[in-house]
């Protein structure tokens, strides 16, 4: 029997969906957690369970409503929005069958989907849940850089209804299956039907694309080893350079003269920071991507491949959160200048 409260939010909880939607749709941002939950205090336990039902999520102490959420809002100004949506995600489709290894840029998009930069980019920021993205801008805010890339998962659905029927059939198997989701027994195996746990926002585009099919399949070994090269691409991909291994990490985050920067590197705390990722990249590197390391890779569970997958999710989030410094050219140049030394 599936779940009960998948369409049981009272009115209360639908107001409080609404407003915080009414507020994110007119300034652009999400809501300050703190502040709404201060203003409503006799909301906090009603907001806790529709973040914990996946209606509502919380990005850098902000709230925004989740496409489930949007799902449940049945009034004019949503359908409108999910029908634009839906518009964006046809041109996407048809984009990928066209130029499947091309980003396009957001502007563009617009315009084949005739609607404003605006429209686009709010439309965009929900879309981002599903997973038939292969990589996009951090922001889709500024009309110079934005842009998305579909990865070939987009054509597992006609349509982005489709896309959101599938999500929320995700979301209520993970809401049915939340105490076996939790594995506290590194020894226990994961349920089939909580593996879609994922997919959505909980995994990188980039390790979804990568790996997830492999562990679907149960294909762990095959999966980890996948995720942590789409890892290093990913380094590659963003700066330009053409090395492997401690070469490429040293020369990405050097503190010297680095191609991504993971803060400003203004303190000592932010170099800190800058030189302890350097050092999980390169034991990520050692330990796992490296082929000297792939026999440690043995009696894998779902569970231990889970864990690998959330790790390489987390280097990848970095790698797309931090701020390129250099152009392709200039790393180029200075990597040829280098290896002459």
């Amino acid at each position: 029997m599936g779940p009960s409260n998948v369409y049981s939010l009272d009115q209360s909880s639908i107001q409080a969906l609404v407003d915080i939607l009414n507020v994110t749709r007119s300034t652009g941002e999400g809501v300050d957690v703190v502040d709404y939950r201060a203003q409503h205090e006799d909301q906090r336990t009603l907001l806790d369970e529709l973040e914990r039902n996946e209606y509502l999520c919380k990005v850098n102490e902000k709230y925004w409503i989740t496409l489930n959420g949007l799902t449940v809002l049945n009034n004019q100004d949503v359908k409108d929005l999910l029908e634009r949506c839906e518009k964006i995600f046809l041109v996407l489709r048809n984009h990928y069958k066209a130029t499947p290894k091309e980003n396009m840029k957001v502007v563009d998009l617009a315009n084949a989907a005739d609607l404003t930069f605006k429209e686009t980019a709010e439309c965009l920021g929900y879309m981002m849940k599903a997973w038939c993205w292969s990589s996009y801008s951090n922001s889709f805010q500024d009309p110079a850089e934005a842009f998305i890339r579909p990865s070939e998962r987009i054509l597992d659905h006609k349509t982005f209804q489709e896309v959101r029927t599938e999500l929320k059939k995700l979301r209520d198997n993970r809401q049915e299956n939340k105490e076996t989701a939790t594995f506290p027994n590194k020894d226990i195996e994961m349920p089939d039907d909580a593996m879609p746990i994922l997919q959505g926002s909980v995994l990188h585009p980039k390790i979804v694309e990568a790996a997830l099919s492999q562990f679907e399949t149960h294909h762990y070994r095959d999966a980890i080893l996948n995720a942590f090269i789409a890892v290093f691409d990913y380094i590659r991909e963003r700066t330009g350079l053409d090395l492997d291994g401690e070469n490429l990490i040293n020369t990405a985050f050097s503190l010297n003269r680095p191609l991504l920067l993971l803060n400003k590197l203004k303190t000592q705390s932010d170099r800190n920071e800058q030189l302890g990722f350097m050092d999980i990249f390169k034991g990520a590197y050692k330990g796992i991507r490296s082929p000297k390391a792939h026999s440690l890779i043995t009696q894998l569970s779902s569970v231990k491949a889970y864990e690998y997958l959330i790790f390489a999710s987390l280097l990848a989030r970095r790698i797309e959160e931090a701020k390129l410094v250099s152009s392709r050219i200039k790393v180029k140049t200075r990597v040829r200048r280098n290896l002459k030394k």
